[in-house]
Order: C-alpha cells, then structure tokens, then sequence
C-alpha cells in the first residue's frame, strides 16, 4: 500500500503538541511569548491535522494507516483542548 505524503504530513502535524508535553516532563522552564508560542502552535498543528486526516480518511482510495492514527491521536487531542477550555471558562466565571 502507497503512503500519501499528506497522510504522513497529517500523522507528523498530529504530533507536534507532545514537544511541549515533552518540555514538561523535562522540567525545562517555557515562559512568556515562548509560552504563547506554543499554545498557538498547539492548536494550528492540531487543527490542521484533524483538518488533514478527515481530507485522506473520507477517500478509501487514500485511507492508510498514518491518517487513521491521526486522525484518532488528533481528535483526543482536539477533545482534550476543548474541555480543558471549558473548565478554565466555568472556572473564572463560576
């Protein structure tokens, strides 16, 4: 079975948010712009990949195994963002 590069790409993009997870767990220190930086980043890259493997999972004739994975890693992800933001809502307004 041929690998799509955009699958690839969707798997690679659904990713990227554990480098600050990573961060964490090393206890390296992100602060600031860097900070907002990430968070930004996060999201895009979640975003897009959801956006991306949703594109290659639709199509049987290019659904593989990296979309699917990321489109599951992406959609957790997603939820996980998501929920986090409405406790932070209810939080400050509660």
């Amino acid at each position: 079975m041929k690998k799509s590069t955009l699958s690839i790409t969707a798997f690679v993009l659904s990713l990227f948010p554990f480098i600050t997870l990573l961060s964490s767990i090393l206890n390296i220190k992100i602060e600031g712009n860097l900070q907002t930086g990430f968070v930004v980043f996060n999201i895009i890259s979640i975003l897009s990949a959801i956006i991306l493997s949703i594109i290659q999972v639709k199509d049987k004739r290019k659904r593989d195994v990296f979309s699917i994975l990321a489109l599951c890693i992406s959609s957790v992800l997603g939820v996980l963002m998501i929920g986090i933001s409405i406790f932070v809502i209810l939080a400050t307004f509660g």
